[in-house]
């Protein structure tokens, strides 16, 4: 039997409340972020590599990866 690793999601909690306005400017030289609060209640963060972070205005996050 062979395994392989495709895809690995890890959650996180800040503990802290996140301005959007803020995260926004500081995480916009990281990757490519957006924020459309109407469709999603949280940031979402595209960085290189396929990798996403979901981030949310209670501090919780997501991050999910994949490498090809």
């Amino acid at each position: 039997m062979k395994y392989e690793i495709s895809n690995i999601v890890a959650t996180a909690n800040l503990n802290t409340e996140i301005d959007p306005k803020v995260a926004i400017e500081f995480l916009r030289t990281a990757g490519e972020v957006t924020y459309e609060p109407r469709r999603f209640p949280g940031l979402v963060v595209k960085l290189g590599g396929n990798v996403i972070i979901l981030l949310f205005k209670t501090g919780k996050m997501v991050v999910t990866g994949r490498e090809i």
